[in-house]
């Protein structure tokens, strides 16, 4: 069914100001931001640990890692240095500084 051709143009107009607003608001957030990628595993066995806490010390960031044990770290432009944390139930936690970090391969041990 044709929607009347009073709405069509509004309709496409509304549509074509979302996916331009998306598109740019995509590039501007990836390019203020850090990434920091890699892998948390356990010391003794070398085996992923699921769902691993990495955050930011005093700061509202964070992120888990996933059913691998990898993890993708985003960091304000704006913080050049802090301590990164990196905990997980049962074990020590770990403190890394953020200028340590590389953009990949990462590997945390606790």
């Amino acid at each position: 069914m044709a929607l009347p051709k009073k709405f069509s143009l509004p309709i496409f107009f509304a549509a074509l100001h979302l996916c331009l607003a998306q598109a740019f608001s995509q590039d501007a957030t990836q390019s203020d931001f850090r990434q920091f990628s890699g892998m948390v595993v356990d010391r003794g066995t070398g085996s992923p640990l699921v769902f691993a806490t990495l955050s930011l010390k005093d700061q509202n960031i964070s992120t888990v890692t996933n059913s691998d044990g990898e993890f993708l770290l985003k960091v304000p432009d704006s913080i050049q240095t802090g301590s990164v944390l990196i905990s997980y139930l049962g074990y020590q936690t770990l403190s890394r500084d953020l200028r340590d970090l590389t953009p990949e391969d990462n590997r945390f041990e606790l």
